[in-house]
């Protein structure tokens, strides 16, 4: 049955690129509707006046399995301060985890 109000969070993997090969980290995400949506977008600027990463994707994440360490800001700075690719990734699967959902091959 479709529900009108969706999960609070969903969790969607995000593929890390290592020294070592590409290692699955899976994220708790906040959901946004619309509206939301919207004024996020709208808060993360440009220029010097943009919104970091650190503050822009502690918004969209809640928490992670996979990781050494339990999720906190200051160990996602460390994942966006060592792995650079991350900030792009984490808020690519954002996207297509909200826009898509998981869907199960037939």
């Amino acid at each position: 049955m479709f529900v009108l109000q969706p999960k609070p969070t969903f969790v969607y993997p995000v593929a890390i690129p290592t020294a070592d090969g590409d290692v699955e980290i899976q994220f708790t995400f906040n959901h946004k509707g619309k509206k939301a949506l919207k004024a996020f977008f709208a808060s993360l600027g440009e220029g010097e006046g943009a919104r970091t990463d650190l503050d822009a994707i502690s918004e969209l994440v809640s928490d992670w399995s996979g990781v050494d360490t339990p999720y906190s800001q200051e160990a996602l700075d460390t994942l966006l301060d060592n792995y650079p690719s991350s900030a792009k990734l984490i808020f690519e699967a954002y996207n297509k985890g909200l826009f898509e959902g998981m869907r199960k091959n037939s």
